[in-house]
């Protein structure tokens, strides 16, 4: 299965990007740039035709980033 669902909340209304990063730093996938209310969300990210290895989600919002590793196994 190479798909998975990224679960992340944001206290306050904000333009916010969710970026796929491979571990070499190259961008991989773009789930999401734009003003996003609010609350909780989730996104799935479809790695089909990626290869297996170490990404890391990270989500930008305003002055803050945050970052999750993912093992990618096919």
């Amino acid at each position: 299965n190479s798909a998975t669902c990224i679960r992340y909340a944001l206290p306050e209304a904000a333009p916010a990007t969710l970026q796929i990063m491979d571990i070499a730093g190259r961008e991989s996938a773009v789930l999401f740039d734009g003003w996003m209310e609010a609350g909780r969300h989730s996104l799935m990210w479809d790695a089909e035709g990626q290869p297996a290895g170490v990404y890391f989600a990270i989500l930008t919002s305003r002055n803050e980033t945050s970052a999750v590793k993912m093992v990618l196994l096919k």
